[in-house]
């Protein structure tokens, strides 16, 4: 578990005397938010080594159960009105004028990094902002009618509020840093820098990005304090500004619930990556949770040497590898070695290629933005300046109703990102990449997180293509990747959301006619009803998954439940017109077969030969 609570909690400012005044408040104040929010859970105080302030179980808790639904203490929209408007461009030009802030906007064009790998084989280092402009911003919305000038342009919370806000976590013996000391002093804030550096720091390190809503930010108290794991035990989703929270497993009273503070991809990761990754982000500690303290590394594998042998072998945490689990054979030094140098050209690449793809997506969205806000200036030009309240109502919900459609149109140009990033890929990186992890001669292509990288762009390059054979394929190499990157959590499916959505777009791209036409003509590959009955393994093991992650109502799970459905009145009118009709008798009693359960969904690995 990650030990978040091993940082300090010190009294926000001089409204409490004494540090002890301030702990026996602001312990009290988590103990009721957690009794209100979390009713089947309670708050335990242990030591920073042990975790610090733990939320477990005080009753049994099942897989799927919807353990929280709550209401974050601050939900901080992007800037909306001109004022707002006019506030966060002065922000952010104080953010770029801060002297370790030079060059971050500067990025090099894609040839530039091309060259430079080629030429020097590694990647220039990255430059890193001290805190983002959505925290700053969010930071500025937490301050209190003392804290800031008069006519300060953003709403003021409560004294108790912020108060609420400080018993959330951050690093411990803080000083003011540049950027706090820059926004203090440009702003005219009449907080202590100190203060304003430790709200940096809080939202920092516990804020949230709301998923339903694009640019917008919340902090939660009760939620922040569920320490990190990389086999989570709960997540959480947003069901409209709610947060809730539902298990991973079943837990008994006593288990800690725990969230994962890092993205599925980086959860994808060998155990020590993950492990420097997680301190590389400054999030102070170590994870020792159940997959990091695995003696079996599941996230990076070899394929076996030996001959007619289809075996993993671990390249172990270490660099020791271990025998191949099939046959036992052990790689030679050699051997060995030119794994170890087919793994770092491999991700050499790879991060090129996610570097360019990066700086790819931010310069479209830059463009993007500068060409609203030039058609939004040549509007405003033409409109009278003299307009009434009612009128710039309407206007602000036109403004509103226009970036819904922004949107909607921004989802229907993801296709478009994507052509236009893997149009760059080389053909000769293209065979590097399948030589290295798709062969089985190297790296295990459903055994190893940058085969499953890789798989990824193999994925979008064969969407792009309309190859759909072999987007199914790709789809298939990653959800075997994830299976065997979670094998800790058996019997309990992956809590991976990323697995799900493989699975159900398999699932739909096997039902469709489209994409399979030369492989029929051809006479290779699956069927009709052979695709049919591999897609109802894959919508099956999608639900069970997504189910319990995201509640039956979710959108995904609905669509994957009406395919279900659709198969079967499909096959049960295929039997009905096979089968003789039932008798009066009969067709009054029924059937007596149980109707399928998530139990019986899945006995196995959802897996066919797709012949591609």
């Amino acid at each position: 578990m990650g030990a978040k609570d091993a940082v300090a909690r010190a009294a926000p400012s001089v409204d409490w005397p004494t540090q002890k005044e301030w702990n026996d408040w602001s312990s009290e104040t988590v103990r009721q938010v957690v009794a209100n929010e979390f009713p089947c859970a309670t708050c335990e105080f242990k030591p920073p080594s042990e975790g610090g302030r733990i939320l477990v179980a005080r009753r049994p808790i099942l897989r799927g159960e919807e353990v929280a639904r709550v209401k974050p203490l601050m939900i901080v929209p992007p800037p909306k009105s001109k004022a707002e408007q006019a506030f966060h461009h002065r922000m952010n030009k104080i953010l770029a004028d801060r002297p370790e802030a030079q060059g971050l906007e500067e990025e090099e064009s894609c040839l530039d990094q091309f060259k430079k790998f080629r030429l020097e084989g590694k990647l220039p280092e990255q430059k890193q902002e001290e805190i983002s402009d959505e925290d700053a911003w969010g930071v500025l919305t937490c301050l209190t009618q003392a804290d800031v000038p008069k006519n300060f342009p953003l709403p003021v919370i409560s004294d108790e509020l912020q108060k609420t806000i400080f018993c959330l976590t951050c690093p411990e013996d803080l000083q003011p840093s540049a950027t706090a000391l820059a926004l203090h002093a440009k702003l005219k804030l009449r907080c202590t820098p100190l203060k304003l550096e430790r709200m940096m720091r809080v939202w920092e390190c516990n804020s949230f990005e709301h998923t339903n809503r694009e640019g917008v930010s919340i902090v939660t108290l009760s939620v922040a304090l569920m320490n990190h794991s990389c086999l989570p035990t709960v997540n959480w989703n947003f069901e409209g500004d709610d947060m809730v929270v539902r298990a991973n497993c079943d837990l008994a009273v006593g288990e800690e619930l725990t969230v994962s503070y890092i993205e599925d991809d980086f959860l994808y990761m060998p155990s020590r990556r993950r492990q420097h990754w997680i301190l590389a982000t400054g999030k102070g500690f170590s994870c020792g949770c159940k997959r990091c303290t695995d003696p079996a590394e599941r996230c990076r594998s070899a394929a076996c040497p030996a001959t007619a042998c289809a075996g993993l072998v671990p390249l172990g945490m270490d660099e020791q590898p271990e025998p191949c689990q099939a046959c036992g054979r052990q790689l030679t030094s050699e051997e060995h070695k030119g794994l170890l140098e087919q793994e770092q050209q491999l991700e050499l690449v790879l991060d090129v290629h996610e570097r360019t793809r990066t700086a790819y997506e931010r310069d479209k969205e830059k463009k993007t933005k500068k060409e609203k806000k030039h058609n939004k200036e040549a509007t405003e030009k033409t409109v009278d300046n003299a307009e009434d309240e009612d009128d710039e109502d309407e206007d602000d919900e036109e403004e509103e109703d226009d970036g819904d459609d922004d949107e909607s149109s921004d989802s229907s140009s993801v296709m478009t990102k994507t052509r236009n990033y893997v149009d760059k890929i080389s053909p000769a990186d293209l065979k590097l990449m399948r030589e290295i992890a798709c062969s089985g001669r190297f790296l295990a292509p459903e055994g190893h997180w940058l085969a499953h990288r890789v798989h990824m762009i193999l994925a979008d390059l064969a969407e792009v293509r309309e190859n759909i054979p072999e987007l199914v394929r790709c789809l298939d190499r990653k959800a075997a990747f994830v299976r065997k990157a979670y094998g800790a959590s058996l019997p309990t499916p992956p809590p991976s959301q990323d697995l799900a959505w493989d699975l159900e777009k398999a699932g739909s791209l096997l039902l469709a006619e489209k994409g399979w036409e030369q492989q029929e003509k051809e006479g290779g590959g699956l069927d009709a009803a052979a695709r049919e009955a591999a897609a109802e393994l894959r919508l099956k093991e999608s639900i069970m998954v997504l189910e319990a992650m995201a509640g039956s109502q979710d959108e995904e799970v609905v669509k994957a439940k009406q395919q279900l459905e659709a198969i079967g009145r499909k096959r049960s009118g295929a039997d009905a017109a096979l089968s003789p009709q039932p008798s009066d008798a009969k067709r009054a009693k029924g059937s007596d077969s149980p109707s399928p359960t998530t139990s019986n969904f899945i006995k196995g690995p959802a897996s066919a030969n797709l012949g591609c």
